[in-house]
């Protein structure tokens, strides 16, 4: 009789002397798979070759009870073979028509806790990197491929890295494995062309090539395009410093995008992060000159208070606006964004370490005592729940590991508090849907 999921689950009972997690059961050729519940362990069971075996670097490999069962760590290495084999634990591209949440999950409790908030709401969760690009790129893809094994997330999660500006770290990000890179221009925008008069920006748009000049000017110079409703117009003072702002960066983000993207093995959304202040036409402008080159964007980052203004554009041209917003807070302006049907990706800021940090505070335990000798219980708080959370989280960046560790202790707490924040940023959704 051919090994089945029910008989798989009894044989690994028994050969683990415990349950596996029922969510995280899957078929492999020939055998199922589970997590072993309290530990991090996988247990496979066959009942004939398995290529997804073979690759796993086993603990235990033995012939018992009519089938061979094979215990693996849960390491990078044997993640990799899950999601070769289970294709749903690992990460895959949003894409452009449906809107995502993001979270930080540096301690690996968020996606499972996330995930279950928002499932059958069509938004996906989306789990966000971001620091220095090195090794540990790759451990933190592998644990969120365990994590949504555990979960049993058949629906699926995006992966982002946030953000990049050099090409070589685009590559490594790429090569670790995210499907979601925020690709930060800001450094190639000119802001400063902003504030010249118009005799210095008619001479620097002169001096740029002339094939150049007459293209973009007969795109756009006394041409009228229809957005959300309203009539959107271009002079050519509009134009000209509009390309002096955002030139090089339009020129960089085509490079990257043909170099990187295009080709890339499998689908990335390719997320663009330029300055806070740009204009609907600058947006538009920038946008539509993307896409004549056959850059698919993703989405544009912009702030929540210009989401009215903005979202009509995003629509048109049919890309997303990526969205930072504190928990349970800018509904309003995410309400805009529902009555116009325009798709976000939403993330939500002070989650990951800066929560962890609040819960050992919370807590009391003496790690904090540790990391901020000089700074009263209630006031560390209240910077790590205010706009001080990132600076706080990054000052201690290197002692992740030995917050882990305590964080152990508390983990019932910090999932409540996780869950807090994903119910809140859900309420808010709903209030303005």
């Amino acid at each position: 009789m051919a090994l089945n999921e029910s008989k798989a689950r009894d044989i690994m009972k028994k050969a683990m002397g415990c349950e596996v997690l029922a969510q995280s059961v899957a078929a492999v050729p020939h055998g199922f798979i589970g997590l072993v519940a309290g530990r991090r362990e996988l247990v496979c069971v066959t009942d004939g070759a398995c290529g997804f075996a073979d690759r796993l670097e086993c603990m235990r490999d033995e012939y018992k009870y009519g089938v061979r069962v094979r215990i693996a760590a849960m390491n990078e290495k044997n993640s990799q073979a899950i999601r070769l084999f289970v294709k749903w634990t690992a990460p895959h591209a949003i894409g452009r028509s449906v809107s995502s949440i993001g979270v930080n999950d540096d301690f690996g409790y968020a996606l499972p806790v996330w995930a279950n908030i928002f499932a059958g709401t069509g938004i996906k969760p989306t789990l966000v990197t971001s620091g220095p690009i090195d090794a540990r790129l790759v451990e933190t893809m592998g644990e969120y491929a365990w994590q949504a094994l555990a979960t049993g997330l058949h629906d699926g999660y995006g992966a982002e890295y946030c953000a990049v500006q050099e090409e070589k770290d685009v590559m490594n990000a790429l090569l670790a494995g995210y499907n979601s890179i925020v690709l930060d221009a800001g450094n190639k925008v000119t802001l400063a062309a902003y504030e010249l008069d118009a005799v210095a920006v008619e001479e620097k748009f002169a001096a740029l090539p002339e094939d150049f000049r007459v293209a973009i000017n007969h795109s756009y110079e006394n041409k009228s395009f229809e957005v959300g409703g309203r009539e959107l117009s271009y002079t050519k003072e509009d134009i000209s410093r509009i390309v002096l702002v955002y030139g090089e960066a339009i020129v960089w983000l085509q490079y990257i995008y043909n170099a990187y993207f295009k080709n890339a093995p499998w689908p990335v959304d390719f997320i663009v992060r330029l300055d806070a202040g740009m204009t609907v036409k600058a947006h538009y402008l920038l946008a539509n000159e993307l896409q004549r080159a056959k850059v698919i964007l993703s989405a544009l980052e912009l702030p929540a208070s210009k989401l009215a203004q903005h979202c009509a554009v995003a629509k048109k041209l049919g890309h997303k606006i990526r969205v930072e917003v504190k928990f349970g807070e800018d509904c309003a302006a995410l309400g805009v964004v529902e009555k116009d049907a325009c798709l976000l990706d939403i993330r939500p800021t002070g989650a990951g370490l800066s929560d962890a940090l609040v819960v050992l505070v919370q807590n009391g335990d003496p790690l904090i005592r540790e990391l901020f000798p000089q700074t009263g219980a209630e006031d560390l708080e209240r910077a790590l729940t205010g706009t001080d959370a990132k600076n706080i989280a990054g000052a201690v960046q290197d002692r992740k590991q030995d917050i882990a560790v305590a964080l152990t202790k508390y983990d019932e707490d910090y999932k409540k508090l996780l869950g807090a924040r994903a119910q809140a940023q859900k309420s808010c959704l709903n209030k303005n849907g």
